[in-house]
């Protein structure tokens, strides 16, 4: 018998003794006749017992021989977590291009920054997810170009899925279309 059976037990024999008034008998158990006040206590503290039974009874039972194995027991092993998975996330400088600051999100948070420059064409990003798989991306970026001697500013944002796979290099590209510079997130070969 577990605690669980044990309180719920308890508490409905408090419950009856507040409701009869005691003067009766449960196997070797005899109660007095008792008085209002402790029927009303004995009310309060019955349904605290049957509660708190009830409530602990979320837990997973555990596992019992089964008269097929031969009283041995055979306990199922939880499928375990899955292990943290670590990629790169790389930028480069690209063509005509003087400088570019990337703010990368995967699932919603925020993973760091990419930032690119003449002095620095490359930049690298480890991040680590729960687990391998798909995974949402979201990017920011703001971009200086150079177009013959006049420099301009883009400012860029991109979202999509990738396959997150352990120690693969996903790279950010870029490609202007009008106005918009769209920023997308694309595994290496």
């Amino acid at each position: 018998m577990n605690v669980q059976v044990i309180a719920v037990a308890f508490g409905g024999v408090l419950l009856l003794i507040s409701v009869l008034g005691g003067g009766f008998e449960l196997k070797e158990l005899k109660v007095p006749k008792v008085g209002v006040g402790v029927r009303l206590l004995s009310a309060a503290v019955g349904i605290l017992f049957i509660c708190l039974g009830f409530s602990g009874s979320d837990s997973a039972p555990s596992p019992s021989p089964s008269a097929n194995t031969g009283g041995t027991t055979t306990v199922l092993a939880a499928n375990p977590p899955p292990e943290p998975v670590e990629f790169f996330l790389t930028d480069q400088l690209g063509e005509s291009e003087i400088s570019e600051q990337v703010t990368v999100l995967i699932d919603g948070k925020n993973v760091g920054n990419l930032t690119v420059s003449q002095s620095y064409p490359n930049a690298q990003l480890r991040v680590t997810v729960p687990q391998p798989g798909q995974h949402s991306y979201a990017a920011e970026a703001t971009a200086v170009f150079d177009d013959n001697g006049n420099t301009f500013e883009y400012t860029g944002a991109g979202q999509g899925m990738i396959n997150v796979r352990t120690g693969k290099t996903y790279s950010l590209r870029g490609s202007v279309s009008g106005n918009t510079w769209l920023v997308s997130v694309e595994e290496e070969q």
